[in-house]
């Protein structure tokens, strides 16, 4: 089993650990499935007891959006395009509260396609910035708590790709450094 491989120190942000994350899937060739699987065990995370949907990412239905909590629908887009953006935003009319999530470097100008086409009707975020958000609150803004709901968000992530997708290669293994539990473990030692 080939699993993505995931390395951090402890002083790097939560963003940029998704960050890295969707930029080893993307070398992989797997960005698509673990952005939809990232995004999914991080809605589980902060939903609580609501049970969030678990579908393999190749059984997405296409303009469907890859999570519906409540009244709201999460589509999770790795590579966007014009006219897949404006099917999307088509779907703002019908009353459904849309949120975009895709690859921080794309989320600018989906934000201005947005405004532009469906002004004030649709969320677009990074998947980086959505992601660590639900992660740093979890955690209390506490480096020592962020890292356990960071252990949680893999471990839920993990969990979510093995139920639904008939290839192991789309987990996880996180490599913590020697500085990452000095750091979190025992501070008093990093001197």
């Amino acid at each position: 089993m080939n699993s993505i491989e995931l390395t951090y120190e402890a002083g790097e942000t939560t963003w940029h650990r998704v960050h890295e994350l969707l930029r080893a899937a993307a070398e992989a060739g797997n960005q698509g499935p673990v952005a939809h699987h990232i995004v999914g065990a991080a809605l589980q995370l902060t939903c609580g007891n609501l049970k969030v949907p678990n579908v393999s990412y190749r059984s997405l239905v296409p303009g469907l959006g890859n999570y519906q909590v409540n009244d709201a629908l999460f589509h999770v887009i790795t590579a966007p395009t014009l006219g897949g953006l404006g099917a999307v935003f088509s779907e703002s009319k019908q009353g459904i509260r849309v949120f975009i999530l895709l690859p921080d470097q794309f989320a600018v100008g989906a934000t201005q396609v947005a405004e532009m086409t469906s002004p004030g009707r649709v969320a677009v975020e990074s998947i980086e910035s959505f992601v660590a958000q639900i992660i740093e609150r979890l955690g209390g803004f506490s480096l020592r708590e962020v890292h356990e709901e960071w252990r949680r968000l893999v471990g839920t992530y993990d969990y979510r790709v093995v139920e639904v997708e008939a290839s192991e290669s789309l987990r996880i293994e996180m490599i913590e450094t020697d500085s990452e539990q000095c750091s979190i473990d025992s501070p008093q030692l990093c001197d």
